[in-house]
């Protein structure tokens, strides 16, 4: 398994949502300590390298259904001061589907998509 920054647990079997505990302290001071400003692409990369990339490669790994609750209808791309990166949801789906074969992970199967409701 991937070394996970979260400070969650896998939940195998049950349900797993990406948490990150910390944001308004610790994830940003750590970014602030690499030199890495709020709402930059270096940021969202920070973010992506440290937390949504190794959950995934760890829900892969156990062969989870994986639901997908970010923006599908972004046009994949944002725009920073310091450059242009794609969204959360394009990395997740590009990651997957890349890196399937890898983890022996089937896409087709595993991905859904859907809104997330309170009853």
């Amino acid at each position: 398994m991937v070394k996970m920054q979260s400070g969650k647990f896998d939940n195998k079997g049950g349900f797993n949502i990406l948490s990150i505990e910390g944001w308004d302290t610790k994830v940003i001071q750590q970014a602030k300590n690499k030199g890495i400003k709020l709402g930059t692409k270096a940021f969202d990369d920070f973010i992506w390298d440290s937390y949504n990339k190794p959950w995934l490669e760890n829900a892969m790994l156990r062969g989870d259904d994986i639901i997908l609750w970010s923006d599908p209808n972004s046009n994949g791309l944002k725009s920073f001061s310091d450059g242009i990166g794609k969204t959360f949801y394009a990395r997740e789906i590009d990651f997957l589907k890349n890196n399937s074969i890898e983890y022996n992970y089937n896409f087709i199967e595993g991905i859904k998509t859907g809104l997330f409701s309170k009853f």
